[in-house]
C-alpha cells in the first residue's frame, strides 16, 4: 500500500513537474516574441526617426549646393542603421527642380514637383526595417547658393582690364577661386575677353556650349579650367509679385537730394524721378521700387532692394570689409553699374596728379605683394609693413618723416621719391580741378582712402586709447577710418607682452579685414567705385569705368527683346552695346570678388543667404 501510495506521488511529482516545464517554456516562448515584436518596433521607430534626420541632412546638403547628387548609405553618429537619398525617376528617386521655371515629373506623375521645389525621399535601414520619407521643399526666394562670381543665362562679354577672384568672408581673407559661367548652349564666343590690358580669372571659366570657340578668352590668365558642356543652376526669383506684395505695406521715401537718404529696419516704397545721392540700408531694411530705380550715386548698407523695373547706379567711394554691411539688389529689369573712370581721369591730369597717383600706385602694389609673400597673417614684420606704407599714404604727425622703403619702384623702373600723405595730397589737388562728376567722386574716393590710412591718433583725438575706439567703431558701424593703423599699431605695441591686454586678442581677430581692405584697393586702380552684396537681375548686366563687385553678378534672363546701351568713358566718348536677358557686359576696367561666406547662410546677412527650403508637405510611405 505504501509502495503504491509512493509510487503515485511520484507520478504527481513527474506530471507537476511537466506542467510547470510547459507553463515555463509557453513564457519563455511567449517573452520571445515579446522582445522580438519590441525589438520589432525599436527599430521600425529607429527607422523612423534616422529617415527624418536623414531627410534634414538632405535639405541642408540640397541648400549648401544645389547640385547635391545624395548619398548612399550614409550614416548619423550616434543612430544605428543607414539611409539613401538618390535622384531619377524611380519611385524611391528624389527630384530637384530648385531654381526651375516650370514643373518636372516624379514617380507621383507628370508635372508633380513644381518649379523652383524639390521632391526630397529618404529611405533609412535599421537591422533590415526599412523607412520611407518625403517631403516636397521649395525655395524661399533669396539669391540663393552660387559658387560662382559671375553667372549668367546668357552671352558673357568683357573688356579691358579684368580682375576675379574671391574670398571665404568680408573678414576672411583666405583665398577661394573666382568662377565664370554662361549657361548659353548655342554657337561661339559665348564667354569672351576682347583686352585691351590684362584679364585673371582664378577660378574656372565655363559654358554650356560644346563648341571649342565657345569660349575666347587669348591671352588671358585663367588659374582653373576651361570647362565646355557644363551648367549651374541659376536661383529664380519673382521680383515682380515680391514688389507688388510689398509695395503698398512700404513706408514712402522722402528723398534727400544730393546727399544720403538713410531707411531705417522695415518695408519703404519709392516710385519717383532719378535720384541724386545716396542710399543707405540700415538694419535689414527693405525698398520696394515701382518702374525704373536711377541713382546718382549708390545704395550700401544692410538690407534689400527689389525693383521691378530697370536699375542704374553708379558705383560706392567707400568698401567696408565689415559682414554685416552688404546689399542685396534684385532687379525684373536690366542692372547697370557705372564708375567714374577715376584713375584715367587722375592720369590724364599729369604733372603733379599724375606723379602722386603713381608713388601711391607703388605703396599699394608693395603692401599687397608683402602681405601675400607672408600669407598675409598678422606678424611683427607684416604690422611694421603696413604701418611703414600707411605713413607714406595716409595722413600722419608732421613730426613724423617720410618712409624710405628700399628697392621700391614706379611702374617705369624708377625709384620711388618718399613723400608723406599722397591721398591727402591727391585730393587736395583734385579739388582744384573744374566742377565734374568724376572731380566730385573722386575727392570722396580719396577723402575715404586718406581716412582708411590715417594715423589712429589723429583719426580720433579724443578717446584715452585711440587704436581700441576705432576698432570698437568699425565693429559697430563698419566705418574704416584709422582701422589699418589701430590693428598694426596695437600687435605692434602689446604682442611681446607677457599678459597682452583684451584689445590684443580684438586686433587680432580684426586683422583679416584689414587684409581684405587693403586688397580691395587695385593699386593700379584707386579711383574704382564700388559695389557691395549680391547683385540679381532677370534682364542684362552692365559694368563700366572701373567697377569692383564684392559679392557675385547673377543674371537669369526672362524674355528675348534685345536692349542697346550707350557707354561713355571719361572722355564723353560714347559707345554702344546690345545685350539680350541674361546677357552680361563686362566693360572697361571691372574687378568681381566672390565673397563665398554671402552664399551660405551667414545669419549677420540674412537677406543673402542660401536658397533656404520651407516644407510644404512632408508624409511617409
Amino acid at each position: 500500500m505504501s509502495h503504491r501510495r509512493r509510487g503515485f506521488a511520484l507520478i504527481s511529482t513527474f506530471m507537476f513537474l511537466g506542467m510547470l516545464f510547459m507553463m515555463a517554456v509557453s513564457m519563455i516562448l511567449m517573452s520571445r516574441q515579446r522582445i522580438f515584436a519590441g525589438m520589432s518596433q525599436h527599430h521600425q521607430t529607429q527607422a523612423l526617426y534616422l529617415a527624418e534626420a536623414g531627410l534634414a541632412k538632405a535639405q541642408v546638403a540640397l541648400e549648401n549646393d544645389l547640385s547635391w547628387s545624395g548619398v548612399t548609405d550614409a550614416t548619423i553618429p550616434g543612430m544605428r542603421g543607414t539611409y539613401t537619398v538618390t535622384f531619377g525617376t524611380g519611385k524611391y528617386d528624389s527630384v530637384n527642380n530648385i531654381g526651375g521655371l516650370t514643373p518636372k515629373p516624379s514617380y507621383r506623375g507628370p508635372n508633380s514637383v513644381p518649379q523652383n521645389s524639390a521632391l526630397l525621399i529618404v529611405t533609412s535601414n535599421v537591422s533590415g526595417h526599412r523607412y520611407t520619407l518625403e517631403a516636397l521643399v521649395e525655395g524661399n526666394g533669396s539669391v540663393g547658393y552660387v559658387t560662382d562670381a559671375i553667372l549668367g543665362s546668357g552671352k558673357i562679354v568683357m573688356q579691358g582690364d579684368l580682375y576675379v577672384d574671391g574670398i571665404t568672408a568680408l573678414d576672411d581673407s583666405s583665398e577661394v577661386s573666382g568662377s565664370i559661367q554662361s549657361n548659353a548652349s548655342a554657337g561661339s564666343n559665348l564667354v569672351s575677353w576682347n583686352g585691351p590690358g590684362t584679364a585673371l580669372v582664378t577660378g574656372n571659366v565655363g559654358t554650356q556650349g560644346s563648341s571649342a570657340s565657345a569660349i575666347s578668352m587669348s591671352g588671358a590668365t585663367i588659374q582653373g579650367s576651361l570647362e565646355l558642356n557644363s551648367s549651374t543652376v541659376i536661383p529664380s526669383y519673382d521680383v515682380a509679385n515680391k514688389v507688388t506684395a510689398n509695395y503698398s505695406a512700404g513706408t514712402p521715401v522722402t528723398i534727400v537730394p544730393f546727399g544720403t537718404t538713410t531707411l531705417p529696419a522695415g518695408k519703404h516704397s519709392y516710385s519717383g524721378p532719378a535720384i541724386d545721392g545716396d542710399i543707405v540700408l540700415a538694419d535689414g531694411a527693405e525698398l520696394y521700387v515701382q518702374g525704373d530705380l536711377s541713382i546718382n550715386g549708390t545704395v550700401r548698407g544692410n538690407g534689400s532692394v527689389y525693383v521691378n523695373g530697370k536699375t542704374t547706379l553708379k558705383g560706392d567711394s567707400e568698401v567696408t570689409t565689415n559682414p554685416d554691411y552688404s546689399v542685396s539688389l534684385y532687379s525684373e529689369g536690366s542692372v547697370v553699374l557705372t564708375g567714374f573712370d577715376g584713375t584715367e581721369f587722375m592720369d590724364n591730369q599729369g604733372g603733379q596728379i599724375q606723379a602722386d597717383l603713381k608713388n601711391a600706385e607703388a605703396h599699394l602694389k608693395y603692401l599687397q605683394q608683402e602681405l601675400s609673400d607672408n600669407g598675409n597673417v598678422l606678424n611683427a614684420y607684416t604690422a611694421d609693413r603696413v604701418t611703414t606704407v600707411l605713413v607714406n599714404l595716409g595722413l600722419h604727425d608732421s613730426g613724423t618723416p617720410a618712409q624710405i622703403i628700399p628697392g621700391l619702384l614706379l611702374e617705369d623702373g624708377t625709384p620711388v621719391t618718399p613723400k608723406k600723405n599722397l591721398m591727402y595730397e591727391l585730393r587736395d589737388q583734385i579739388d582744384s580741378l573744374p566742377a565734374s562728376e568724376s572731380k566730385t567722386f573722386l575727392s570722396n574716393r580719396l577723402s575715404k582712402l586718406e581716412d582708411l590710412f590715417k594715423s589712429a591718433n589723429l583719426a580720433d583725438t579724443v578717446a584715452p586709447d585711440p587704436n581700441l575706439a576705432l576698432m570698437n567703431n568699425f565693429e559697430a558701424t563698419g566705418e574704416t577710418k584709422g582701422l589699418l593703423d589701430s590693428v598694426a599699431a596695437v600687435y605692434s605695441v602689446d604682442h611681446s607682452k607677457p599678459s597682452p591686454p583684451p584689445r590684443f586678442e580684438q586686433a587680432k581677430k580684426l586683422w583679416p579685414n584689414v587684409v581684405n581692405l587693403i586688397n580691395s584697393v587695385t593699386y593700379d586702380k584707386i579711383g574704382s567705385s564700388y559695389f557691395q552684396g549680391a547683385i540679381y537681375t532677370q534682364g542684362s548686366f552692365v559694368a563700366n569705368n572701373e567697377v569692383q563687385v564684392l559679392g557675385a553678378i547673377i543674371v537669369n534672363g526672362q524674355g528675348t527683346t534685345a536692349e542697346t546701351f550707350t557707354l561713355k568713358d571719361v572722355n564723353n566718348n560714347s559707345t554702344t552695346v546690345t545685350l539680350k536677358p541674361g546677357d552680361i557686359y563686362l566693360g572697361k576696367s571691372t574687378r568681381v570678388t566672390y565673397v563665398e561666406e554671402m552664399f551660405k547662410g551667414n545669419p549677420s546677412t540674412p537677406s543673402i543667404g542660401p536658397q533656404l527650403l520651407s516644407k510644404n508637405l512632408w508624409m511617409g510611405r
